[in-house]
């Protein structure tokens, strides 16, 4: 007996399918998430990193990086994932920008002036 029951999974016991549906709303919001980090790679100005964070806040539900959500927004979670930007990215893309504005003032750009107005980190370029 006690085995049996163990076997049992509790959705079954309450009664419920133990499968978890696909919400209807992924795609779209899959779509939404590569949206927002297109806007945001091409922002003018300082640029921000693409976290996972800013890309579940512009979502219209709460969404985490739980089982329970993962189930039922599998798409979106893994558009999340992909479209996030790794800190060796982000750091090579604000590096850039501040080359092109130095650049844009005229005269000599320096590599401890990109740094500083990057503000990546010495260590970090």
């Amino acid at each position: 007996m006690l085995q049996g029951t163990l076997s049992i999974s509790t959705a079954d016991r309450a009664g419920k399918p133990s499968t978890k549906t696909v919400s209807p709303d992924d795609e779209r919001l899959a779509a939404l998430v590569d949206e927002t980090a297109v806007a945001m790679l091409a922002r003018p100005g300082k640029p921000q990193q693409v976290t996972k964070e800013r890309l579940l806040a512009v979502l219209p539900v709460r969404i985490t990086d739980a089982p329970r959500h993962r189930e039922r927004y599998p798409n979106t979670l893994m558009r999340v994932t992909e479209n996030r930007e790794s800190t060796w990215h982000f750091r090579a893309r604000r590096l850039w920008w501040a080359y092109t504005v130095l650049s844009a003032r005229g005269g000599t750009v320096l590599a401890r002036e990109a740094v500083i107005l990057s503000g990546v980190g010495h260590y970090a370029a």
